[in-house]
């Protein structure tokens, strides 16, 4: 399905391995990701114009409560896709978000931003 470009998709989380094999592949199905290694990384391309399609962020290392602002702008931006620890509780304001419990393989993840974005599954 390549050359399907639906938008950029911003992936927030400090595991590059994590970051870099999503990105690939986004990559492959046709869709234009960032790796992004925080949420001051995210900010400051939204201040520049910037405007993801949707952003997959990676919560199991951050802190929700400290982050609530950044993450309130980037769900205002597109849509949010939450990784998340096992029982991890979320702020009432982020509870509208997909989320998926880590740890989850990254097929799963390609599949539910193919839903999110073009209303169908990638394969």
């Amino acid at each position: 399905m390549g050359g399907m470009t639906a938008g950029i998709v911003f992936i927030v989380g400090r595991d590059w391995k994590f970051r870099a094999l999503l990105r690939a592949e986004l990559v492959e199905k046709g869709f234009e990701a960032m790796e992004l290694e925080s949420l001051d990384e995210a900010g400051r391309l939204l201040a520049s114009g910037a405007l993801p399609r949707l952003t997959v962020f990676d919560m199991t290392e951050f802190d929700a409560a400290r982050n609530l602002a950044r993450l309130l702008a980037l769900a205002k931006s597109g849509r949010l896709l939450l990784l998340i620890s096992p029982g991890m509780a979320l702020p009432q304001e982020l509870c509208a978000a997909t989320t998926m419990v880590r740890p989850v393989a990254i097929g799963p993840i390609v599949e539910e931003i193919g839903r999110r974005l073009s209303g169908t599954v990638l394969t």
